[in-house]
């Protein structure tokens, strides 16, 4: 079968001829898992196959496609050959597809190195079709869904923090959605010019790690409440609250005791949700869900409900609406 076929030939490949390859975004392995799969390939050896293809500069050497961490395994094991599948050597834009399109059924690679992988392969296919490639198209291209592209692409705007997303220690590291889903939230701050003279973006977002770091936030989800607190002016809530609360959220740092324990945490993105908004939300959600329950009943009026677990819900039902119009 020809290398140059477009199929693959498997070989056995001394586990030191073959080089990482210098696209994979891929670029944290830790070390628990490799140690599960060392143990794993220690007993059982390698079940599948190394994706390479020929180093065109070397003789006898081997760049990889597919299989890094199980390539890492077999060095660290001293295993004296490696089952491996070689395919043709691609060019770059090809290379870095190959890779989108071989690892995207497996675990997602972190978000920090895609998107620095997409953003050259957006280089490379536009110097080769001559016009940027959109959202959709790459989607079709890497696998991608156009909403993780949207992610990789807001990432893109962090570059200064993105050592923080590849902390060998997963305890110390923030994940590249972190960045994605602030950068969403604080799109909001436009409509905010009195914040923003007073905080710059950088500014924010170093409070926030900084807030991240110290626990006061615990997940990028919360970042969702806070893109809730900054459009909540059009919901009603008045601007000035916002102001305030923003801005005591992003001043405050938690109480510690001689020992540097915390004795009390800064203010939360909850705490801050809770003071502007929230009241606001869960009204809105009453009425639509009054709606729902309003046509709901309209197909029974007239008629008599005879089933009493109906009759005892809307009974407890009446029983809180009454509580609730009492403030």
């Amino acid at each position: 079968m020809s290398e140059n076929s477009g199929e693959s030939t498997l070989i056995s490949i001394d586990p030191w001829k073959i080089e990482p390859n210098r696209d994979n975004p891929r670029r944290l392995f830790d070390e628990e898992d490799l140690e599960y799969l060392k143990q794993s390939i220690k007993g059982r050896g390698i079940l599948v196959p190394l994706i390479v293809y020929k180093n065109n500069e070397k003789d006898e050497q081997y760049i990889l496609l597919d299989g890094e961490r199980r390539l890492r395994c077999a060095q660290a094991l001293s295993l004296r050959s490696v089952p491996a599948n070689v395919i043709a050597a691609p060019d770059r834009s090809e290379n870095i597809l190959l890779m989108f399109n071989i690892h995207n059924v497996r675990k997602d690679w972190e978000l920090v190195p895609t998107a620095l992988k997409l953003e050259l392969l957006v280089r490379l296919l536009t110097k080769k079709n001559g016009e940027e490639p959109t959202n959709r198209e790459l989607s079709k291209l890497t696998g991608l869904s156009t909403i993780r592209i949207a992610d990789c692409k807001r990432v893109l705007k962090y570059k200064k923090y993105h050592e923080l997303t590849l902390h060998k220690d997963p305890s110390q590291r923030i994940g590249g959605d972190f960045f994605s889903q602030l950068d969403l939230a604080l799109e909001k701050l436009d409509a905010y010019p009195e914040i923003t003279k007073e905080f710059s973006r950088d500014k924010i977002v170093d409070l926030i790690i900084k807030k991240r770091q110290e626990g006061t936030i615990k997940t990028f989800m919360e970042f969702r409440m806070l893109k809730k607190v900054l459009i909540s002016e059009s919901k009603g809530v008045k601007k000035d609250l916002i102001v305030k609360r923003m801005k005591e959220f992003l001043h405050s740092q938690p109480v510690r005791d001689t020992a540097g324990t915390i004795v009390k945490p800064a203010i939360s993105i909850a705490e801050l949700y809770e003071s502007t908004s929230r009241s606001t939300y869960v009204e809105q959600d009453i009425i639509k869900e009054s709606d729902k329950l309003s046509e709901l009943l309209d197909q029974v009026k007239g008629s008599k409900i005879k089933d009493e677990k109906v009759r005892d819900a809307l009974s407890y039902l009446a029983a809180l609406i009454n509580e609730a119009l009492r403030y």
